[in-house]
């Protein structure tokens, strides 16, 4: 209901000020008029027995070059129904403490990494620029979802979020850092410390949008990776799927198929935690890759069961 509610609440805010853009370009012949457009996407994270935990996608085009991305959490106590932060998990989130600088340094590393990667320059952080969006303050860390563990029912660790300008230009895209538990795991209080722990399960999350609410966990193999035939593929998708049949294909980037192959249930196999009505599947298919040095993998549901998700790949 909370999540109804809210996206409601800020559909309504939209449209309201898309009404009032468009009567503004009404009476001004020079201010052209684009539809408008938002999207409040719920990307389940983590559904353990006592907490659950959500980013909130917020998509928004207002005419411009580009749609905007915001990112909204929601991670709550199931028992009691009340919202779970930083200052519940952790002994002091003062700006400086401990907890802090520790998940502070960590960031900052892997954002350093991760735009090193990106532009194939190293980063040099007595200049960055970006360094006060990740200094050791709370408003810095609120953005945060909890990662499921191999182990069910336990918390690898956080993963912070940051849309896109808050540590660089719009081209660069947004930024996601997981912390292990560890980094923090002598801070944290209460009932926290016996969740926390445990590996964390690297996961491709993928959906399709055309169906938002439906999400396809793949194990293996991970977005953008190089792959070769015979490629075996792991993951969860809705247990719904498999009353019928479900396909994994690789396809080239114009839609080719290159190979095909029926996916199977695992039923019986422990999924990740991450959202319930799920359930393990695998799979391998052989393919021809030909010319083609990119493509994409796709998992097809049923008929009438939902829309395709893809994850790119590489040849």
């Amino acid at each position: 209901d909370e999540m109804i509610s809210n996206a409601a609440t800020l559909m309504d805010s939209f449209r309201r000020e898309a009404e009032a853009a468009m009567a503004e370009a009404a009476d001004d012949p020079d201010y052209p008029w684009n539809p408008w457009s938002l999207d409040y996407v719920y990307e389940p994270r983590y559904l353990g027995p006592v907490y659950a935990s959500f980013l909130i996608n917020v998509v928004a085009y207002q005419g411009g070059a580009h749609p905007s991305l915001d990112y909204e959490v929601m991670t709550r106590d199931l028992e009691i129904g009340q919202p779970v932060t930083l200052f519940d998990m952790l002994a002091d989130v003062s700006e400086g403490a401990p907890a802090l600088v520790a998940i502070s340094d960590y960031v900052t590393r892997d954002i350093a990494r991760q735009k090193q990667e990106m532009t194939g320059e190293p980063v040099d952080l007595a200049t960055a620029d970006w360094l006060d969006a990740v200094a050791p303050r709370p408003e810095n860390f609120e953005r945060f979802t909890l990662e499921p563990a191999r182990e069910p029912g336990l918390v690898a660790g956080l993963t912070f979020h940051f849309p896109p300008y808050v540590l660089g230009p719009y081209a660069e895209g947004p930024f996601h850092v997981f912390v292990p538990a560890d980094v923090f795991m002598d801070e944290l209080v209460g009932y926290f410390p016996q969740i926390f722990g445990g590996e964390a399960v690297p996961m491709a999350r993928l959906s399709a949008y055309e169906n938002p609410g439906t999400f396809v966990f793949l194990e293996t193999p991970l977005t953008d990776t190089t792959v070769a035939s015979p490629l075996d593929v792991a993951g969860e998708a809705p247990a719904s799927w498999f009353d019928g049949e479900v396909a994994v294909r690789v396809e080239d980037l114009e839609g080719n198929v290159l190979g095909t192959a029926t996916a199977t249930a695992r039923p019986d196999a422990a999924t990740a935690g991450i959202t319930s009505g799920n359930t393990r599947f695998q799979s391998t298919v052989t393919f021809e890759k030909g010319e083609a040095s990119e493509g994409q993998l796709v998992v097809a549901p049923p008929d009438g069961e939902g829309a395709e998700v893809s994850s790119f790949v590489r040849f």
